[in-house]
């Protein structure tokens, strides 16, 4: 019932740091000031940049491939990460790790922006715990009413939109610290971060 959990090596970004020489002034209104900096967060072709790390309620444009048929362009905004209730999973046969794992429920608004009809593709999206740690959403067999994780609705085309509601375990009590895009190319992830 339980998608186990997956585990991924975080890639730690360096930033270049510009260093101006010395003017040998003491004034400070006549040091160099520095030259503002712009972070690229759109790349040429309208998407989201790889790595680009969003607040709730951001919305990122990502290139969403299923099969090579079902590819389009799709707008993604996360605008919940909510703690629940493991006790909302008693119905559900949980191995004693599972049990000892915190429940998070992640809203997500999903629009069609491309041509492509995506009906029945299911949006996947991961919770970092850790630096180390990034969980799978929970695929249930059945109906679970306090966030039903389904594949996108029937004649879901351009412009369609729809609210998808996704189920994360942080094992050993974690915290779901942030939501991330993962693409298909192992690209550096599109992240929400949790308030």
């Amino acid at each position: 019932m339980v998608a186990p959990t997956t585990r991924w090596v975080t890639v730690a970004v360096l930033g270049l740091l510009a260093l101006s020489g010395c003017t040998g002034r003491e004034s400070s209104d006549d040091a160099p000031k520095p030259t503002p900096t712009t972070v690229v967060t759109t790349l040429d072709d309208g998407t989201t940049a790889p790595g680009t790390a969003l607040k709730l309620g951001d919305v990122a444009k990502v290139r969403y491939f299923a099969k090579a048929e079902k590819s389009s362009l799709i707008a993604l905004k996360v605008t919940s990460i909510r703690r629940g209730k493991i006790s909302a999973l008693d119905d559900f046969d949980l191995d004693a790790k599972d049990k000892k794992s915190n429940v998070y429920y992640v809203t997500v608004t999903v629009k069609n922006l491309g041509a492509t009809d995506l009906s029945g593709q299911l949006i996947t999206l991961y919770g970092k715990v850790s630096a180390g740690l990034v969980v799978p959403p929970v695929e249930f067999g059945s109906t679970f009413r306090p966030c039903d994780y389904q594949p996108l609705p029937k004649g879901f085309k351009k412009s369609q939109r729809a609210n998808v509601c996704i189920v994360m375990l942080a094992p050993k009590k974690g915290t779901v610290k942030a939501v991330e895009f993962r693409a298909a190319d192992n690209a550096e992830p599109i992240s929400w971060r949790r308030r």
